[in-house]
């Protein structure tokens, strides 16, 4: 459903304060609430949904530089294999190749 008083500028205020403070008292709330013309549970809510997607995102961000960590020092060790094992070496410059 729509809610015609959350238009753009709605959603730009509310990232704005976002990124100024992640948590507000329920006078900050009540403010904020009253300037966007939205409800205090609106604003509640919306501020408990950003910082759930911010943490997904950092989450997956950490996860993916581990990963590529791993994939590096996995790359790392087949080559240093390679003065012993020639073959190996060639496996991980072509298995582990920069995207």
């Amino acid at each position: 459903k729509s809610n015609p008083a959350k238009g753009s500028s709605g959603i730009n205020a509310e990232y704005g304060y976002f990124d100024y403070k992640r948590y507000f008292t329920p006078a900050e709330r009540t403010k904020i609430a009253q300037e966007l013309m939205l409800s205090e549970t609106q604003i509640k809510t919306w501020f408990q949904n950003r910082r759930a997607k911010n943490k997904r995102d950092e989450n997956e961000k950490r996860e993916q530089e581990q990963l590529r960590f791993r994939q590096i020092a996995a790359r790392a060790k087949l080559i240093s294999l390679g003065s012993r094992y020639p073959y190996s070496a060639s496996i991980a410059s072509r298995r582990f190749e920069d995207p």
